[in-house]
């Protein structure tokens, strides 16, 4: 695989779908990374503020340090949109920060 030294790598495959929805985390490798086995759900799309939450407890009592890399699919411009509130609520809750900073679809404002 054609990447620095300095770097690693975690792969993952959706096993109930093989042909989509492959996943490959580069990382300086001065950084302990590993998968977390989580509570399955239906797709993570569907996934509501309050299983997020669930989620982010467990990952947050293993490490302090948390890097969460979703599209939540969420117009987060839309500050009167309950689901952006309870998103945003999310955030400051675990002290995230949004480091997306422009439309991810093409012509739209959502993270």
């Amino acid at each position: 695989m054609a990447m620095p030294s300095c770097y690693d790598f975690i792969d993952f495959l959706r096993p109930h779908d093989p042909l989509h929805g492959r996943i490959i985390v580069y990382f300086r490798n001065n950084y302990n990374c590993k998968i977390i086995e989580l509570p399955a759900t239906s797709t993570f799309e569907a996934l509501a503020v309050s299983e997020l939450v669930d989620i982010l407890e467990i990952i947050t009592v293993m490490s302090g340090n948390v890097l969460v890399a979703d599209d939540f699919n969420i117009h987060v411009e839309n500050k009167n949109d309950p689901r952006t509130v309870s998103l945003l609520d999310v955030f400051d809750i675990f002290n995230l920060v949004n480091k997306v900073n422009e439309p991810t679809p093409k012509k739209a404002y959502w993270i």
